[in-house]
């Protein structure tokens, strides 16, 4: 009778997991490339919530973002970035181009997590730059910069970029054909791609920012396309944000 008993639950049970990691996997999929679908699995009673809820916790696997700071970066920017996504449960690594404390362009200094030349492109969903000056130039001229952004773009990870940054992004030539915008006067620094000259814009995989009093705007635009809509609204009330998004 043991015997008879444990294999079919065993079996059950393995199954369930099974067809769990697969809704994940498709919601995950659908977040990334925006469709209708991760609503459709994340948000019906039927189809998710109540079959699969005893596995969530262990189904939903932690966003990784990296997030560059190079010497005169714009604070406001960098610690928002860091600051909401973090709030939004995503996970951020900070990296220092060589010098850490790294000191931003209005003299604050921040600790980074660890040398970018310790990190590994692979182990990451995406990246994102603060702006500012001379800190974009700085990530610009930065060959491991340049060569995790490509990595992770060609990966079909998430790009973002603030302020000044999204030159690097036309320096990394990831830029053609893509509709960006970023902190005026650096238009032609985003080669190939159509400027928006909005507060932010969206193109697949690539969300640029105009400036810092974009930031808090920035991140949870960043928060909605990793987590989904309903995080973003969520934390969009807890943290007060009044205006639109």
């Amino acid at each position: 009778m043991r015997i008879f008993f444990v294999f079919p639950v065993t079996l059950y049970t393995i199954l369930l997991v099974q067809v769990s990691f697969l809704c994940t996997g498709y919601r995950l999929y659908c977040i990334r490339n925006h469709t209708e679908g991760a609503g459709k699995i994340y948000n019906n009673h039927y189809n998710y919530n109540n079959a699969f809820a005893i596995f969530k916790p262990y189904m939903e696997r932690t966003m990784k973002l990296l997030v560059p700071f190079a010497e005169g970066f714009e604070e406001i920017e960098g610690v928002t970035i860091v600051d909401v996504l973090r709030r939004a449960d995503i996970s951020i690594t900070t990296v220092h181009l060589g010098k850490n404390p790294v000191t931003g362009s209005h003299g604050i200094a921040v600790t980074a997590d660890c040398f970018i030349e310790d990190v590994d492109a692979n182990d990451f969903d995406g990246i994102v730059l603060p702006g500012g000056m001379p800190g974009s130039e700085n990530l610009r001229n930065s060959s491991a910069v340049l060569s995790i952004i490509r990595r992770i773009h060609d990966g079909s990870g998430y790009i973002g970029a603030l302020c000044a940054a999204p030159l690097v992004l036309g320096h990394a030539g990831i830029l053609t054909g893509k509709r960006a915008t970023c902190y005026p006067g650096f238009e032609d620094e985003l080669r190939g791609a159509e400027i928006t000259g909005d507060p932010v814009t969206v193109d697949g995989n690539i969300i640029t920012g105009r400036g810092p009093g974009c930031a808090i705007t920035f991140a949870l635009e960043i928060t909605g396309i990793m987590k989904g809509n309903d995080v973003k609204m969520s934390l969009k009330e807890t943290m007060q944000v009044y205006w639109d998004l």
